[in-house]
């Protein structure tokens, strides 16, 4: 029996504080979208405003952008996916389909490793000691608001209940790989192309080729590994934020994340930066 997919508060279905964090969370990242790390800690009481309150200042001074940037500077990071422009017209994209790939990929190859980030940090965060907390170096004032990005919308993601059964395997089998079994987390990368299941079928061909080279994982795994010691330092600038003690049900659910999530941000960064490099190469210096 399949598992049953993560709880989320989709960002159409936000209200009242969750909907005013969902919207400084995107522009705190820039991006236009709420990632599935977030959305599902808005189906706990109090768990988002928690989460958000103690990472806002690090996010929105750019922090977490800077150590990002950092973090997926590796070639590894950015091998491309074997795509030919002739696979993509089979599989049905055009350049306007193509260019809503490359929108989305750049998306989630910017916001994945910091979310990353924010999570190492929110696990220093909850297993801190007051000795700990005092050697913090807080960054000083209000912090400032990132500069304006560009917030245009992504493809919109797929639905999962009204999936059709194409689209549902097709969604199932690129999870699953990424996971390597049946975790009942869709990526919510790949639902923003559902409405292209042989696009999807593509892709996991070509992602397998990169897991089979062992290529995939390793960058993966040494991208997770730099990302411990980048948030021990972004950890040492957090403010001490006075809330209320977590409580048990949003303890679950951050520790839940910390302990599944990462890998699995790491693997989609690869893809992303993978995807992109294939379709949007840099240009030459």
């Amino acid at each position: 029996m399949a598992v049953a997919p993560l709880a989320e508060v989709p960002e159409s279905a936000a209200a009242g504080a969750t909907a005013d964090i969902y919207t400084d969370i995107r522009h705190a990242i820039g991006v236009p979208m709420v990632n599935l790390v977030f959305r599902h800690m808005a189906t706990v009481p109090g768990c988002l405003e928690w989460a958000w309150a103690q990472l806002a200042a690090i996010y929105t001074a750019g922090k977490v952008a800077d150590a990002a940037a950092s973090l997926t500077a590796a070639p590894a990071l950015r091998r491309p996916l074997a795509m030919s422009a002739a696979a993509l017209a089979e599989a049905g994209l055009g350049p306007g389909e193509i260019a809503a790939v490359v929108q989305v990929c750049a998306a989630y190859g910017r916001a994945n490793p910091m979310n990353l980030l924010g999570l190492k940090v929110l696990q220093l965060l909850l297993s801190e000691s007051v000795v700990a907390r005092a050697r913090r170096k807080p960054l000083r004032g209000q912090p400032p608001r990132p500069p304006a990005v560009d917030l245009t919308p992504l493809p919109p993601m797929l639905d999962l209940a009204r999936a059709t059964p194409e689209q549902s395997d097709a969604l199932r089998a690129l999870a699953m790989q990424l996971h390597q079994g049946d975790t009942g987390v869709i990526p919510s990368l790949y639902r923003h192309f559902g409405a292209w299941p042989r696009f999807l079928t593509q892709l996991r061909f070509a992602i397998q080729a990169e897991i089979d080279a062992g290529r995939l994982f390793a960058a993966a795994e040494a991208m997770e590994r730099d990302a411990h010691g980048a948030a021990r330092l972004l950890y040492l600038e957090c403010p001490v934020v006075r809330l209320e003690t977590p409580t048990a049900e949003t303890l679950a659910a951050l520790s839940g994340l910390i302990a599944t999530f990462p890998v699995n941000i790491c693997r989609m960064t690869v893809v992303a930066h993978g995807v992109l490099a294939a379709l949007a190469p840099p240009a030459p210096a």
